[in-house]
């Protein structure tokens, strides 16, 4: 569908007129609507708009609606995007993806506070940093703030810049290598709930004492496919005062594992997480790989911090070893006593580490 004004578009889309001058036409039954009644969603996408049409017709259309979505389409000038959100007092959802902004320096003056908006997506529009906080304080009850696929490799917040109502900020698909930029996103958005950075460049994470200072509301952080190639920086996220639910699938650090060790490991350092990769995490998959965690830096020299608070477990499995001078093999997850290595096979008694509990003989 080709059209060249938004309102083409929504009367070709929603709405119809109550004659059909073609009495032989092939007619095609969709959810539309008699006169001007809209639905309270309206989705006109790549459609190659590039005008609104008619400003009076427009806003009558258009005044009881509560989500737009104008993504893929050529909106190159905001000021007629503004035009139509003067009209739209109760619009709630904004969607304004793949059209190119990169060219804006500034919003219009005489652009209205939006105090009805909740969310806006900007993805994919190369929509510079100034243009955004510009947006955000003509948006004051703004709670969702979606800038993917912009290509920024800095956030471009500065101290004074605040919004203490945006909740969920997306940034998936931008290069941004340094936790110094994600650390910007804490300062401007202090009550941020959610944090998503998929596909990005994050190399490491910064150190414990200021996460927690500017992340004091975040509770669910997705870093899938980054760049993150040591446990050091999974053990700096305890540092999230209440960070519950995290997805740190596609890293590096976990080249030399399988999938049921890293989720083990993961488990193990990460104890104030419910929710891992999208799954729960129940009580006795927590306590199973707490022990797992233990017996596998058992016999290091260097241990993970992690393993000195779960300290009474050690303790516990320290002192089983020491009582009956068992020795523990990592592979198969059991301890065995070594004075029947020697043994015919199918003498050698083995035991589970999972209860400590007698397992079989092994045949």
């Amino acid at each position: 569908m080709t059209m060249t004004t938004l309102e083409e578009a929504i009367r070709q889309k929603y709405l119809y007129e109550d004659e059909v001058e073609d009495p032989e036409a092939c007619i095609i039954f969709a959810p539309r609507r008699h006169g001007d009644n809209l639905p309270s969603t309206i989705v006109i996408n790549n459609c190659t708009i590039e005008k609104l049409g008619n400003w009076h017709r427009i806003r009558d259309l258009c005044s009881g609606i509560r989500e737009l979505d104008l993504a893929q389409n050529q909106i190159l000038d905001l000021k007629e995007v503004f035009c139509l959100l003067k009209g739209t007092s109760r619009l709630t959802f904004l969607n304004l993806s793949c059209n190119d902004l990169s060219h804006l320096k500034s919003v219009p003056d005489d652009l209205a506070c939006l105090s009805s908006l909740r969310r806006l997506v900007l993805n994919s529009t190369y929509i510079a940093w100034d243009v955004v906080k510009e947006f955000l304080h003509k948006m004051p009850h703004l709670e969702e703030l979606y800038l993917c696929l912009n290509n920024y490799l800095k956030v471009e917040l500065h101290p004074c810049d605040v919004f203490s109502n945006v909740k969920l900020v997306h940034l998936s698909g931008n290069p941004i290598a340094s936790w110094d930029e994600v650390m910007k996103i804490g300062r401007s958005f202090p009550s941020l709930e959610a944090l998503i950075m998929v596909d990005c460049e994050i190399e490491s994470l910064a150190y414990e004492k200021s996460i927690v200072k500017m992340f004091t509301h975040l509770s669910t952080l997705n870093l899938n496919n980054n760049k993150l190639s040591k446990w050091d920086d999974i053990d700096k996220l305890t540092a999230f005062p209440v960070l519950q639910d995290i997805r740190v699938l596609g890293l590096p650090l976990y080249d030399d594992f399988t999938e049921h060790e890293r989720r083990q490991l993961l488990i193990g350092r990460l104890p104030n997480v419910v929710r891992l990769n999208g799954s729960h995490i129940s009580d006795n998959e927590r306590e199973d790989a707490e022990r797992a965690f233990i017996r596998r830096y058992m016999d290091k020299e260097v241990k993970p911090q992690r393993t000195y608070l779960l300290k009474p477990l050690d303790d516990f499995v320290s002192s089983f070893r020491l009582q009956f001078g068992f020795s523990y093999d990592p592979v198969s997850d059991r301890f065995f006593d070594p004075h029947l290595v020697m043994s015919p096979l199918n003498l050698i008694l083995v035991y589970d580490t999972v209860d400590l509990e007698l397992f079989v003989p092994v045949c």
